[in-house]
């Protein structure tokens, strides 16, 4: 007779070892005497534990850092050849009281200066444009091609004054022709752009035309609050006239006129429908690139390069414009104190601030 420990020892001994092959078999190598030892099971756990509780203590969290990146400076060599006049200077005029002002980038979304082409498309959280009806709120002061036109209440009063002037000089005709417009309107817009160029050319080359004169639905500068369209109709008939506006007295007068009420002309050199159409920018963006003598692309190169831009009306200063990298969100600025101030973002990474002082 044997006892059952006596008979367990000599079953474990009699037990036959797995043979370490090769070949398809794994070998299994024997467990060091460690592994079975429950004292040295038990001191893992504890060192486990004692730096699971010592961890945070010799690696606490550091504050984030802002990584967003800065737009590249300026080069000293830029495209902008501007002109060189003695109501441009390029420093804050002296004597000025200061205040620090933050603007957020949903306040500079909304601003006039946004670029918006192939390079610089649409941002994604751009709102959506805060437009009245031009024939309601501008109270019939302002000619328009079609009683669905739609623009921002500043860009009306604008043209409303532009209008004014222009008919105390004479100039008649002109009207607006397309203001902002949803993305059906520019579907619209393209396919009647089409339409009438098939009139003339093959459906291939109207097709192209009509791509290269009006937005794609869904983007483009119509999509703004500031963009207009100023044209005059053809004699007789409800097309739009294709004659040049210098090749006019009336358009003359419309580009004399323009920028002295906030209008820049977008594309000087544009065709078609592009040669017609203005952006509300404001007086003092207007007047800066109309003595500077450059293109909304230009100017804002202009501005990154240079910060400070100073514009003097009847020798004292009249507007102060500055020009700084957004940094993440929200960008800041020492400002005139008293002053109007109308802030945009330029949808190159820069934001820009326009003074008007008192």
């Amino acid at each position: 007779m044997i006892t059952e420990r006596e008979w367990r020892k000599n079953r474990i001994r009699a037990r036959r070892r797995r043979p370490a092959c090769c070949g398809a078999q794994c070998v299994f190598s024997r467990a060091h005497p460690l592994v079975r030892d429950r004292a040295f099971h038990a001191f893992l756990l504890f060192l486990a534990l004692t730096v699971a509780l010592l961890l945070p203590v010799f690696s606490s969290p550091k504050a984030p850092v802002e990584t967003t990146a800065l737009p590249a400076l300026a080069a000293a060599e830029t495209a902008a050849q501007p002109r060189s006049v003695p109501e441009i200077t390029y420093t804050m005029p002296e004597g000025l009281d200061l205040v620090w002002h933050a603007f957020t980038r949903e306040q500079l979304l909304g601003g006039k200066l946004l670029l918006v082409d192939e390079s610089h498309p649409l941002p994604d959280d751009l709102p959506a444009p805060n437009t009245q009806g031009i024939a309601v709120y501008g109270r019939g002061m302002v000619p328009i091609h079609s009683l669905r036109l739609q623009s921002a209440t500043e860009t009306i009063d604008a043209l409303a004054s532009l209008f004014a002037q222009l008919k105390e000089q004479g100039a008649t005709g002109f009207s607006v022709w397309s203001a902002t417009m949803s993305p059906a309107q520019q579907r619209q817009a393209r396919l009647s752009c089409m339409r009438t160029a098939a009139a003339r050319l093959s459906l291939q080359e109207a097709a192209t035309l009509a791509v290269s004169q009006t937005d794609t639905p869904g983007e483009g500068e119509t999509r703004l609050a500031y963009t207009v369209e100023l044209r005059c109709a053809q004699s007789g008939t409800s097309l739009p006239s294709d004659v040049p506006l210098e090749a006019s007295p009336e358009g003359q007068a419309l580009l004399r006129a323009a920028w002295r009420h906030g209008f820049i002309r977008r594309y000087p050199d544009g065709e078609g429908a592009l040669a017609y159409r203005f952006r509300y920018v404001g007086q003092a963006h207007a007047t800066a690139m109309t003595y500077l003598d450059v293109s909304l692309e230009e100017y804002v190169e202009w501005l990154h390069l240079k910060g400070t831009l100073t514009v003097e009306a009847d020798g004292k200063p009249a507007y102060v414009i500055l020009c700084r990298a957004m940094q993440g969100d929200h960008v800041a600025f020492d400002l005139p104190a008293g002053a109007i101030w109308d802030a945009s973002l330029d949808n190159a990474g820069y934001a820009v601030v326009a003074c008007t002082l008192p």
